[in-house]
């Protein structure tokens, strides 16, 4: 793109910033980021709401449909695309707005779709209410969109073989992580100091099935008393793993400690971070955890672990939901020497802010420059 030419016109949009998390998160970091000499950005939100919302830069335009759900908000989008007509519409994983955008076309024939994924769809679409229309809605609306991001290789791998969708539809571009955000929080908060007769377990995530503190919670049954565990998180399974924690006499051991905004002071504090998850997308919990120095012991669960964590260098890996195994590593970690330099410097250069944002600026523009989807 040379300097005669105009910025493209990029729209994002977002349900809300309600429900927070990693995909949240990235969706902001791209927003503070991109290049503004390269694209004008706008920001299309069904309703204007959530803790986050002062975090948008505020050269960037924010437009609510004001409208509870993607579905009823489809003839204001489509009409926004219309009157706007974008160079490009970026959005986070939506069946919705793949066949959406083949409407657009009609209405807008330059404007280009592209999603970016956030999980493992053959996963994950089992937990949905009607499993196979999702399957079906991958494997045909889907492809519709002129590039589709994946996070990870198991990503990659799960849309192309599981739905067979084309090559050059797809992307890999690793989660960006803002490391001098997280250096300025930990400066500010007091980092507890550690108590040397406990052994300090930390897990994270919004509490449901896929994150498996279930698991988590029968592994550490298994552990010695001195370990303690914090899990922070609020979601729809808390009742039944509170009950789980009483029903094992770990109600001492075990804190359901629920959401924090920013919790990189308990982070630093912990000996351990555990991820329990049955699949996950690039976890940006771990990228952040590390960050701040502490090992993580995970499942080697599909979503890309290994393309995180580094067995014995910023962690170790375990058989995905064995839970013995999970238990076995956590104690072999806890008597681990790992520095805290070379669990921050193997997340440094991989998964950098500046140059993942470098990444989604040439695919936003290859993607404007080509003149048709790939097939």
């Amino acid at each position: 793109m040379t300097t005669e030419e105009k910025n493209l016109r990029l729209v994002f949009y977002i349900h809300s910033l309600v429900n927070f998390g990693g995909a949240e998160r990235v969706f902001l970091l791209l927003l503070q980021n991109l290049d503004r000499k390269k694209f004008d950005i706008t920001l299309l939100m069904c309703k204007k709401e959530g803790r986050y919302l002062n975090e948008i830069p505020r050269d960037v335009e924010v437009v609510s449909l004001e409208e509870d759900k993607t579905v009823y908000a489809i003839p204001k989008i489509l009409k926004f695309i219309w009157k706007r007509k974008p160079d490009l519409f970026f959005t986070i994983r939506n069946i919705l707005l793949a066949a959406v955008s083949k409407i657009a076309r009609v209405l807008s024939p330059q404007t280009k779709f592209i999603v970016r994924e956030v999980i493992i769809p053959s996963m994950h679409n089992q937990s949905e209410p009607f499993p196979k229309l999702f399957d079906l809605g991958y494997r045909i609306l889907y492809p519709w969109y002129d590039r589709i991001i994946c996070q990870s290789d198991d990503m990659l791998e799960d849309l192309k073989t599981t739905y067979c969708i084309k090559p050059g539809k797809l992307a890999k571009i690793h989660n960006p992580v803002d490391a001098r955000r997280i250096s300025r929080k930990l400066a500010v908060d007091q980092v507890e100091i550690a108590d040397g007769r406990r052994i300090r377990l930390l897990a994270m995530g919004r509490l449901m099935h896929q994150k498996g503190f279930d698991l988590l919670i029968e592994a550490f049954s298994r552990l010695p008393e001195e370990f303690c565990l914090e899990i922070l998180g609020q979601g729809e399974q808390r009742e039944m793993l509170q009950k789980m924690i009483d029903e094992k006499n770990l109600a001492g051991r075990i804190s359901l400690a629920g959401f924090r905004e920013d919790p990189y002071s308990r982070i630093a504090a912990a000996d351990i971070f555990v991820l329990s998850s049955r699949y996950e997308g690039l976890s940006n919990a771990i990228l952040e955890v590390m960050l701040c120095g502490t090992p993580v012991v995970a499942f080697n669960c599909p979503g890309g672990i290994q393309e995180i964590v580094l067995h014995g260098i910023n962690g170790l890996v375990v058989p995905p939901c064995d839970v013995d195994s999970l238990a076995e590593g956590i104690l072999k970690a806890s008597k681990t020497i790992f520095s805290k330099g070379k669990i921050k410097n193997s997340i440094l250069g991989k998964f950098a802010l500046r140059e993942r944002v470098l990444e989604y600026e040439r695919l936003f523009i290859d993607v404007s420059d080509s003149t048709g989807c790939h097939r």
